[in-house]
């Protein structure tokens, strides 16, 4: 499942990340583009993570994945249905 996970190392970005684990009601986040180390935990209703599309719906700021350039995320993806 993929969803908008708040960056902890840079204030008010958002990525794209992808649901790894789940332990009752936390689950780990890996962000697209790195490895087990920089995984993240977080309650299910945390104010840090939301769906996909929700950066675009609410004016936040979407940081593309490692290794892929800002302009290619926006010309080479239409929809969020694409990541």
């Amino acid at each position: 499942m993929k969803l908008e996970v708040a960056d902890p190392r840079i204030v008010d970005t958002m990525c794209v990340a992808t649901v790894v684990g789940i332990l009752g009601p936390r689950i780990r986040c890996r962000f697209d583009g790195t490895d087990s180390a920089n995984d993240v935990w977080h309650l299910v209703d945390s104010k840090e993570i939301h769906p996909v599309g929700w950066c675009e719906g609410n004016g936040g700021r979407l940081q593309p994945p490692v290794g892929m350039a800002s302009d290619k995320c926006r010309s080479d993806f239409n929809s969020v249905d694409e990541f």
